[in-house]
């Protein structure tokens, strides 16, 4: 066989076979790569952007962001602790705030036992490149206590209205406060908020708060509000082997669902369900995580279950707003912008990151420039 011949074919052989490895493992990785790394950069703008808000979500302030591509929480990464602890109001502020308003709070709520935190850890738990890429090498760490609803009331909600007399006892505790701790001496509530998405992630589901009294309407009476919206309790809470209590932030998402939409277990179990943050409120100072659920029920099926809600009564209104298109989601959020004072503040919060997480905005249409 001529050498020339021979030649030629092993580089043909060669060729071929570098084609082939490159077609199968090096351009699938790095395509895999140049997407991750696109994703992390609209992670990253869409947190930045969230630094820039200043005054528009009042004082929310994202403590952390999720570590999964989609910019969520997994759920074995937050793990809530609940001990035997009850949390017990200080004498001075169970005296000055609490005998004075009782009577008054116990027209519209009732005492009820709650959750709050004791303390909250973030750490690394594993340094692991795969691990890391399946949002797994970090973990939310909240050891909780009970207390009752009227301490929450004569703390953390008092922070809220500033009135004098209630802040010269309650300055004190907040002169030793750290930023993003639970307030030693306060029973430190913690809860979720969810965006509610229906017909596949294309109408966005906006309650209206009660202005009653008697049905929560003395915190952000009147204005759009999450779908869900649930303070952690005691029936959030499972055993696991060992002895421990234990929950985590979807566990009370999928509760509120059903207390605050009426959605039925299969309704449940048929939504995708993701939390993607964790805030401090520096007003009232307490833990929130936020996140969003999909289902694909109809405007129609979302409404007649919003209706036959256990707790109906808590909003008055039901609106939806088609956000099919980016187009149609940034006329949406364009409109708020300029009313975000008839917003609660988690809801605003809640809603611009879901919005922007999920696909529906980009990074620089959450604080256009004008």
């Amino acid at each position: 066989m001529d050498l020339f011949l021979v030649e030629y074919l092993i580089a043909g052989l060669i060729g071929a076979v570098c084609s082939l490895f490159i077609q199968s493992i090096i351009y699938p990785r790095f395509s895999k790569w140049i997407l991750q790394r696109r994703n992390a950069e609209r992670l990253a703008l869409i947190n930045k952007r969230f630094d820039s808000f200043g005054e528009i979500f009042q004082n929310l302030k994202l403590q952390q962001a999720g570590w999964s591509q989609d910019g969520a929480f997994e759920p074995s990464t937050i793990r809530i602790e609940l001990t035997e602890n009850n949390y017990i109001l200080p004498d001075q502020i169970r005296i000055n705030i609490l005998d004075r308003y009782e009577e008054e709070w116990g027209n519209t709520a009732s005492d009820d036992k709650k959750i709050g935190v004791s303390s909250l850890m973030i750490s690394r738990i594993i340094d692991n490149p795969e691990v890391e890429e399946k949002g797994l090498a970090q973990k939310i760490i909240i050891t909780t206590h009970t207390y009752n609803y009227y301490s929450f009331l004569a703390t953390h909600r008092r922070l809220a209205y500033r009135e004098p007399a209630d802040m010269r006892i309650l300055e004190p505790y907040l002169s030793k406060l750290v930023k993003f701790s639970p307030i030693h001496g306060f029973p430190n509530p913690l809860s979720v908020g969810l965006t509610l998405l229906c017909e596949s992630g294309n109408i966005l589901v906006l309650p209206i708060r009660t202005n009653k009294l008697e049905s929560g309407g003395d915190w952000h009476g009147g204005k759009t509000f999450n779908a869900v919206g649930e303070q952690a309790n005691i029936s959030d809470f499972r055993n696991e082997l060992g002895g421990k209590k234990i929950s985590d932030p979807y566990v009370i998402a999928r509760r509120g669902l059903h207390e605050e939409m009426g959605f039925s277990q299969k309704d449940i179990d048929n939504c995708e369900i993701r939390i993607h943050s964790l805030a401090w409120a520096s007003d009232i100072c307490d833990h929130k995580f936020f996140g969003y659920a999909v289902t694909k029920l109809a405007e129609n099926e979302v409404r007649n279950r919003w209706e036959n809600s256990p707790d109906r009564h808590e909003n008055s209104e039901l609106h939806f707003f088609s956000v099919e298109t980016r187009s149609m989601a940034t006329v949406f959020w364009l409109k708020v912008l300029p009313v975000s004072e008839s917003w609660a503040p988690e809801a605003l919060f809640c809603t611009a990151r879901t919005l922007a997480l999920y696909g529906k905005l980009l990074p620089e249409d959450l604080l256009p420039k004008v």
